[in-house]
């Protein structure tokens, strides 16, 4: 899923739904974490925050309460996904004691944050604390997505000196993190918030001419069509099949592709595409989770 490879995802959540069951609270628990991540993902808040608040039900003032941290922090972020006040507040009240451990500061800072977010009134300083707390605990996606989460509540407090230029640190560090990890889903939230902040984003591995040109490079209809599937994660046989083409052809496209755009691995190719609006959202292969 953090790599952005929803469709292979989807494959291997499939039958796995023995696990949603209510007299198994502790797997319910971890499956549903899993599906409404894979739900935000997908565009689907509203089904995230509900398998969220199903299994903090079952949760409640259990054992498996203390160790819901996970469950309550994707729920918060469907919650504020859905602009649902009411389901953030319910799930902060049925897993008061998911914030416990060793990620109790982070999860802590977490909920301070959501909460700044779904008031409308952004805060960047739980952010700043949960990126911290992640880096102590060596936790880089969720420090990254803390960073991502800190760099909007900077650029929307404009009033404080310095705002813009902090918020840029905070996304170039995010930057670099979601292109060591391959998370690609991630890294594209990062560069659509400094795109839209006009804000240009450097020591970066895919950083190359093409950030200093507003051009598009010139991609063929196909060409197109073969950048969308790799973004998804296809490999080039499963690109082949797609297309209705050998997995050698595919191959080729994607070497020219590589040329065009300048970079070198899949994860650079999928971070480029985003950064310069290449995606071709028609072409993307179906969804098959429904």
């Amino acid at each position: 899923m953090e790599r952005g490879n929803l469709p292979k995802a989807v494959e291997l959540m499939q039958g796995q739904e023995q696990y949603a069951v209510d007299d198994q609270p502790m797997m319910k628990r971890d499956y549903a974490t899993i599906a409404a991540e894979l739900r935000l993902l997908q565009q689907r808040p509203h089904e995230a925050l509900a398998l969220a608040l199903d299994a903090a039900e079952l949760s409640h003032d259990t054992d498996d309460e203390l160790v819901s941290g996970g469950l309550l922090r994707i729920g918060l972020e469907a919650a504020v996904a859905s602009q649902s006040p009411e389901g953030f507040d319910r799930l902060v009240t049925l897993l008061p004691r998911a914030v416990f451990g060793v990620e109790a500061a982070a999860l802590a800072a977490i909920v301070d944050g959501e909460r700044s977010r779904i008031r409308g009134t952004p805060d960047p300083i739980p952010w700043l604390t949960a990126a911290q707390e992640w880096v102590s605990l060596g936790r880089p996606y969720w420090e990254a997505q803390a960073r991502l989460r800190a760099a909007e509540a900077l650029l929307i407090d404009r009033g404080h000196p310095g705002s813009r230029g902090r918020a840029t640190g905070e996304l170039q560090a995010a930057r670099r993190i979601a292109e060591q990890l391959g998370a690609v889903p991630l890294l594209g939230q990062i560069l659509k918030l400094a795109k839209i902040a006009r804000i240009h984003l450097d020591d970066s591995a895919t950083e190359h001419r093409a950030d200093t040109t507003s051009t598009h490079p010139s991609l063929t209809e196909r060409e197109r069509q073969v950048l969308t599937l790799v973004a998804a994660g296809r490999t080039n046989r499963e690109i082949g099949a797609m297309l209705y083409m050998s997995p050698k052809t595919a191959s080729v496209h994607v070497t020219h592709i590589f040329e065009k755009l300048g970079v070198r691995t899949r994860v650079q190719l999928a971070a480029e595409a985003i950064r310069l609006g290449l995606l071709d959202n028609r072409a993307a292969p179906p969804d098959d989770g429904g």
